[in-house]
């Protein structure tokens, strides 16, 4: 985000967790705790005080008609957001940026503060397809 460009950057960590609370916003799946950037920069999420719990991140609400930036440098607007009921598997990554492209939006590269989760290691994700999955 600060630099207002792609960089390449180093993945640190990735980790994965079965949880409810996932939403989609236009087509990014995502918890609803998770920060996403908005075009001027702000960070945003549909549950900010999850967010603040969570991530120990302030965030403002996001809301339909927001602007956030996909990976090309454009302002996409949230033409909705809809709950998914159930559980599912996540995947958190964090970058040496502290962000990266999740279906092609900048998210931030939040991590819980007390990960109640595993840490997913070599041996059970080759980290070169995170690009296949999270971009």
């Amino acid at each position: 985000w600060r630099t207002n460009q792609i960089e390449k950057t180093r993945v640190s960590h990735v980790r994965r967790v079965r949880r409810g609370g996932i939403i989609k916003v236009n087509d990014l799946r995502m918890t609803d705790d998770h920060p996403i950037y908005l075009a001027d920069g702000r960070l945003a999420s549909y549950n900010p005080a999850g967010t603040e719990a969570n991530y120990k991140k302030i965030c403002v609400q996001l809301s339909v008609g927001d602007k956030i930036l996909d990976i090309h440098g454009n302002k996409v607007t949230v033409d909705k957001i809809e709950t998914i009921t159930g559980e599912m598997d996540v995947y958190t990554i964090k970058t040496h940026l502290d962000n990266f492209y999740a279906s092609g939006i900048l998210v931030d590269s939040a991590l819980r503060a007390k990960p109640s989760y595993a840490r997913i290691n070599d041996a059970e994700w080759d980290v070169t397809n995170v690009r296949k999955y999270f971009i």
